[in-house]
């Protein structure tokens, strides 16, 4: 989760999202190769597993509102990192340090290459669309709860 990356077409809350999942990944990165700060180890992934989740839905609405392609397969690469980050928790709970670290590695590696994924699909999406309609999506989006549930409802 890049700092100096410029916020993607006014989606603060994503962004937002992006700047403490990026924290949470640091403050895991910081503490694998220190036995004794594991069991924070554990309690920051319990974090970073519900920031995630929240996260993932907010992209997958914002991907159903903007008709955008490939969902499919991005919403599986979710499935993938949240089992992910599950195996990491198992292999912190069994005592199993050398697959924990390696595990996280292949983590963070993951989440970091999916975020591009997903800010290059919106630069894709931006590019070749129409800019009214993105910027009506957008300010649809930005109105609050009653835009997300009416952009679920559209997705069913």
């Amino acid at each position: 989760m890049s700092e100096s990356r410029p916020y993607i077409f006014g989606l603060s809350e994503i962004e937002t999202q992006h700047e403490e999942i990026g924290f949470l990944m640091q403050a895991v990165q910081d503490i694998v190769d220190e036995p004794a700060r594991h069991r924070s180890a554990s309690a920051i992934l319990g974090v970073l597993m519900q920031r995630l989740k929240t996260h993932f839905e907010l992209e997958e609405a914002v991907m159903n509102l903007l008709l955008l392609p490939d969902t499919e397969r991005h919403t599986a690469v979710h499935a993938e990192i949240l089992g992910g980050i599950e195996f990491c928790q198992h292999s912190l709970a069994s005592g199993r340090d050398v697959a924990f670290k390696a595990s996280v590695q292949v983590c963070l590696e993951q989440i970091r290459y999916h975020d591009q994924r997903f800010v290059d699909s919106l630069a894709q999406f931006h590019a070749v669309s129409d800019d009214a309609y993105t910027q009506e999506a957008i300010a649809f989006w930005e109105r609050g709860d009653a835009g997300r549930e009416r952009a679920r409802v559209r997705r069913r």
